[in-house]
C-alpha cells in the first residue's frame, strides 16, 4: 500500500480530500477573547501508511500493515501512539512501524510498535525524539523494495537524535537499537554521519532473532556500524539477554561514549559467544559499566587490521579508554585485551574491577572483587531493605533510582532469602518456606520459580554460588552431629557434603579468592569461637556470644572472618577493632558505598521504627520491630532468629 497523505488540520470550507471526512470549525470561548490557545494534538483514526504532517494524537490501533505503519510528512510535529499499538504483518518486508525519512525534531511516544521490519526508523534527516515506546518483535529478515532492516530502533545515517526511555524486546536480526552511518545491502539508504545520537535509559531485552532459516545469528542489543562517526552516547540502558553482545562498537567506528549501562546475560543465543561489550572501533570511552554474567566476555576489545572475511579495516580496537567499570561472573573473562603487549594497543586500562582479567596491561589502577549482597537495582551497592513476614511484603530503598519499592511476595513464617538467582546483577526477592520446603524466587528475568529442596524439620537455607557461575545457588544446612549441606548448583548439579556439627553456624562464602569466586562450604563453632572452611583452613577467630559477620572488608575478593560482639558493640575484622553499634544491634554488613569492600552496618530498633547506622554511608530510619533486614547473612540470621 502507497504511503498517503493525512492532514489533521480542520480548515473551514475545505475538503481534506478524505472519504467519510466531516470538517468541523471550532472557534473557542478564548479565542474570541484574544487569549492565547494552547495547540492540541488531534486525535484521529490513522490507516496503515498514512503520512502524518501535523501533531497527532493516535485513537485506536493501527493495523496490521503490509507496508509501513505511521509516516512522518512534517518536521517539528509529534505523534502521540497514546498506549496504541501500531502493527504489522509479521512477515518481512512490511517497513517500518513509524518512519521518519528526512524529518527533523519530530517526536514519538507512548505506545508499541511491533511486527515490521523495523519498529521505528529514522533515515536522515536529524533531532528527532522517540520516547516512552515499546518496540517489540520487528523482525527484518528478507529482502525486497521497502528494506531488510531488522531492529526495535534504526537510526540510518542521521544525527542528533535522542532514543530514551523505551522498552526494545525481541527485534533482529541485526539489534534492538542500531546506528549506521554508511548504506550496505542490509540498510540501503543515502549515507551520511550519524553522530551525537543520545540511546540513554532504555530497557535493551532478548533482541535474539537470527537472519533467516540457517543464517548467522548476531543480534546485539545496541550495535553500532562500521564507520559510525564520533559523538553518540550510550548511557544509563539495562542490556540482558541479547544474542550475541549487549552493545557492539565495530571496526571504524569511534568517539563513542559508552557509560552507566547495565548488561548482563548476553551472548548465549549468538553463533559465536558473545560479550556485554564488545569494542572493535577506536577512540572510544567506557566507563561506569556494570556487565555481569554475560557468556564470554565482560567487556572486550578485540584488534583487527585487515580487509578480509570477517575482519574490518583498519584502525580497529586501539587508543580507548575503559575506565571504572565492573565485570564480574562472566564465561571466559570478565576484562580482555586481543593486543597482549604493554599497553594494549594504545587502550587505556584503569580503575576496573573484575574476578578474572587478561592481559596485565588491563589491570592498571584496578581491582579484584566480590559481587555486592542485596542490590536489587545493579548499581554495584547493597540496598537498605526489609522483609516483613507477618504480611509478607518487602520494603526496598532503591539506591541507584533514589526510589522506594514495595513488593508482596511471601507469607507469614517465611524465611527471606534475596539473592541474584537469574545472574543479571540484581538481587531477587526470594522466600524459603519451612513448612513444605519451597524456594519461592521472585526473578528480575522471566516469571517467578517455586522449587522444593528441603523441608526436614531444622533445616536452614544457605544460598550462595558454589559453582561460581555469578548465579545463586540453593543450598540446605541440616544442622547435627555429623551436620549435612545439601546444594543444589545451576552447573554442576546436586551434592550432599557432610561438614560440621551441633551447634555450629552455616558461613559460607569465597574465603580464598584469587580467581576462585565460588563460596566454599564453611561453618562457625561458637562454643570455641573457630571458623571451619571446607578443605582450606581453621581459623580461631570469635568467643562464646559473638555473632560471626564475614565479608569482604579489605576490598580483595577474599572474604574475611569477622565477628560482631554485642555486649560491647563492637567489630572485629581479623587483627581491626572497631566500635560500632551496642547491645541489642543487629549487624548487616554490605557494600552499601559501592567502593567493593564490606561497610560496617547495623540494624537498630527503636522503640517501634527502625534505623540503619551505616559505616561511612547515610543514617536511614528504614523499617519496623519484627521486620528482617535485607540483606541478612545466612550467620547472621541463623544466630538471631534459630
Amino acid at each position: 500500500m502507497a504511503d498517503h497523505l493525512v492532514s489533521t488540520r480542520a480548515r473551514a470550507g475545505l475538503s481534506s480530500g478524505l472519504r467519510g471526512r466531516v470538517t468541523v470549525v471550532v472557534v473557542s470561548i478564548g479565542a474570541l477573547l484574544g487569549v492565547p490557545v494552547a495547540a492540541r494534538a488531534a486525535v484521529v483514526a490513522v490507516a496503515c501508511g498514512q503520512v502524518v504532517t501535523t501533531d497527532t494524537t493516535l485513537a485506536a490501533d493501527v493495523g496490521p500493515c503490509a507496508a509501513n505503519g505511521v509516516v512522518a510528512g512534517a518536521d517539528g510535529i509529534t505523534i502521540d501512539l497514546a498506549g496504541h499499538r501500531v502493527f504489522g504483518v509479521a512477515a518481512n518486508n512490511d517497513g517500518a512501524g513509524v518512519k521518519l525519512e528526512g524529518r527533523s525534531n519530530v517526536t514519538v511516544k507512548n505506545g508499541t510498535v511491533s511486527d515490521f521490519d523495523a519498529g521505528v526508523l529514522i533515515r536522515n534527516g536529524g533531532q528527532n525524539t522517540v520516547t516512552g515506546l515499546t518496540a517489540r518483535d520487528n523482525l527484518g529478515v528478507g529482502s525486497g523494495p521497502i528494506a531488510p532492516m531488522g531492529e526495535g530502533i534504526a537510526i540510518e545515517g542521521s544525527s542528533g537524535n535522542q532514543i530514551l526511555a523505551n522498552t526494545i524486546q525481541r527485534n533482529g536480526p541485526f539489534a534492538g537499537v542500531g546506528i549506521y552511518e554508511n548504506s550496505d545491502a542490509d540498510h540501503p539508504f543515502t549515507s551520511a554521519p550519524a553522530t551525537n545520537n543520545v540511546v540513554a535509559r532504555n530497557m535493551v531485552l532478548d533482541n535474539t532473532a537470527c537472519r533467516g532459516a540457517g543464517g548467522p545469528c548476531d543480534a546485539s542489543g545496541i550495535r553500532i556500524e562500521p564507520g559510525v562517526s564520533a559523538g553518540n552516547v550510550i548511557d544509563d540502558n539495562d542490556v540482558r539477554g541479547n544474542g550475541i553482545d549487549g552493545i557492539s562498537v565495530f571496526g571504524r567506528a569511534n568517539g563513542v561514549t559508552i557509560k552507566n549501562n547495565r548488561l548482563s546475560l548476553n551472548g548465549f543465543f549468538g553463533s559465536l559467544p558473545g560479550d556485554g561489550i564488545r569494542i572493535f572501533g577506536y577512540a572510544n570511552t567506557i566507563t561506569n559499566n556494570r556487565s555481569l554474567n554475560n557468556k564470554a566476555g565482560g567487556i572486550s576489545v578485540g584488534r583487527r587490521t585487515t580487509l578480509g572475511p570477517g575482519d574490518l579495516a583498519a584502525p580497529s580496537g586501539r587508543d580507548n579508554v575503559i575506565t571504572d567499570n565492573v565485570a564480574t561472573g562472566n564465561g571466559t573473562l570478565d576484562l580482555w585485551d586481543s593486543f597482549a603487549t604493554t599497553p594494549c594497543d594504545n587502550n587505556q586500562w584503569l580503575r576496573n574491577k573484575y574476578q578474572k582479567t587478561s592481559p596485565v596491561c588491563t589491570t592498571a589502577g584496578g581491582a579484584e572483587i566480590q559481587p555486592p549482597v542485596g542490590d536489587f537495582d545493579n548499581d554495584g551497592k547493597t540496598d537498605v531493605a526489609v522483609f516483613r513476614p507477618d504480611n509478607g511484603t518487602w520494603y526496598i530503598k532503591n539506591s541507584r533510582l533514589g526510589t522506594d519499592t514495595t513488593v508482596a511476595f511471601g507469607t507469614a513464617g517465611d524465611i527471606p532469602v534475596a539473592a541474584d538467582y537469574d545472574g543479571d546483577g540484581y538481587a531477587d526477592p526470594a522466600v524459603y518456606r519451612p513448612g513444605n520446603g519451597v524456594w519461592y524466587v521472585h526473578r528480575s528475568t522471566g516469571a517467578d520459580t517455586a522449587v522444593a529442596f528441603g523441608g526436614a524439620a531444622g533445616d536452614l537455607p544457605v544460598p550462595a554460588d558454589y559453582d561460581g557461575d555469578g548465579k545463586t545457588d540453593l543450598g540446605i544446612f541440616r544442622p547435627g552431629p555429623q551436620a549435612s549441606w545439601y546444594l543444589s548448583r545451576s552447573t554442576q548439579g546436586q551434592t550432599t557434603i557432610s561438614f560440621g556439627t551441633t551447634g555450629d553456624i552455616a558461613v559460607p562464602a569465597d574465603y580464598g579468592g584469587n580467581g576462585d569466586p565460588a563460596a566454599d562450604v564453611a561453618v562457625y563453632r561458637p562454643s570455641t569461637g573457630v571458623w571451619y572452611v571446607d578443605g582450606v583452613t581453621t581459623v580461631a577467630y570469635g568467643t562464646a556470644g559473638d555473632i560471626p559477620a564475614p565479608g569482604d572488608y579489605a576490598g580483595d575478593a577474599r572474604t574475611d572472618m569477622s565477628v560482631f560482639r554485642p555486649s560491647n558493640g563492637t567489630w572485629y575484622v581479623q587483627g581491626a577493632v572497631t566500635p560500632y553499634g551496642t547491645s541489642g544491634d543487629m549487624p548487616v554488613p554490605g557494600n552499601y558505598v559501592a567502593d567493593a569492600k564490606t561497610d560496617l552496618g547495623i540494624f537498630r530498633i527503636q522503640g517501634g521504627p527502625a534505623v540503619w547506622y551505616i559505616s561511612g554511608g547515610p543514617t536511614v530510619p528504614w523499617g519496623f520491630s519484627g521486620d528482617r533486614p535485607v540483606p541478612l547473612p545466612g550467620a547472621i540470621r541463623q544466630s538471631f532468629f534459630p
